[in-house]
Parts: structure tokens; C-alpha cells; sequence
């Protein structure tokens, strides 16, 4: 059976990894991603695969999301199986959080918006998940990057 998956978030630590893993499975993947902590590079080796679709797109953009969602609802035509959402965009990053009608707007209206958008098209199947809980304050270092190890590394002084 080959699903469809529409993954936001689609290179960061989460998206990438099953991006990667649904393509190698001869699934189809829609995935869109502002780079707002991330980069193309997460999913270079999937990125030129014709069972991979991506847009540099941001979920606060209303046109944008119209777009994703019109895609995979004439994709899932041509896939046999079920249509999956994988929400895997991080809410504002701390650094941003205090900034707050930026961060209403993306993790309550955009967010909102793009989950009304997925239950219209038919979604069978809707994941919300983000790896910025695992960050907790500490999710932004002086460099602009987040590792995956920064924030645990220092709580548990684990090397």
C-alpha cells in the first residue's frame, strides 16, 4: 500500500528522518519548511526523488498553505493508501517566544488554519508532533543552531 504523508517541518530533526524513511519505503511525501532552524541539507538525498515534493513555504502563509493542501489532495488520488498529516513544525522558539503576536499568530492561528485545511481535504491520519518540548528554554545557543544533544547533554552532563 503507498501512502501519501504531508509533513510541515519537513527538514528539521523529525520531518527529515521520516521524509527519508517513507521515500526509501516507496511512499509519496509532500513536505513544505521555512528554515527557520533547519536547512535543504537534512533531505538531500531524497530531495531530487520524484516521490518527493517539497515547497520552501511557512505555515503562516494563508496562499502557501492553500497550496500544500491542494497538492495532496490531488495526490492522494494517485496513491492507493491513506493520506497522512505529520505536523512537525516547532511552535516559536524561545528566543522568539516573548515576541507575542508572533507567536499567537504561528502556534495558535497558522496552526489552526493549516488543521482545518487537512481535515478538509479528507485526511485519514493527523500526527502533531515538534522536537522543541525537548529543548525546553535552552533551545537556542549563541550561534543560531539547535543540536539535538544541546539541551540534554547539559542536563544530564552527559558527554
Amino acid at each position: 500500500m503507498k501512502n501519501l504523508y504531508a509533513i510541515s517541518g519537513v527538514t528539521g530533526m523529525t520531518g527529515s528522518e521520516l521524509s527519508c524513511q517513507f521515500v526509501t519505503q516507496d511512499h509519496k511525501v509532500i513536505g513544505f519548511d521555512n528554515f527557520f532552524i533547519s536547512s535543504i541539507n537534512t533531505v538531500k538525498d531524497i530531495v531530487d526523488n520524484p516521490s518527493f515534493i517539497f515547497y520552501n513555504y511557512d505555515i503562516n502563509c494563508v496562499v502557501q498553505m492553500d497550496e500544500v493542501c491542494e497538492k495532496a489532495n490531488t495526490q492522494k488520488v494517485e496513491c492507493d493508501g491513506r493520506l497522512v498529516v505529520i505536523n512537525c513544525v516547532n511552535v516559536v522558539h524561545t528566543k522568539h517566544f516573548y515576541e507575542v503576536e508572533s507567536t499567537c499568530h504561528t502556534n495558535v492561528f497558522a496552526m489552526k488554519g493549516f488543521l482545518e485545511r487537512v481535515i478538509a481535504i479528507g485526511t485519514d491520519t493527523y500526527i502533531n508532533c515538534s522536537t522543541s518540548e525537548v529543548y525546553s528554554m535552552q533551545s537556542w545557543n549563541d550561534n543560531g543552531d539547535v543540536l539535538e544533544s544541546d539541551y540534554l547533554a547539559r542536563s544530564f552532563n552527559v558527554a
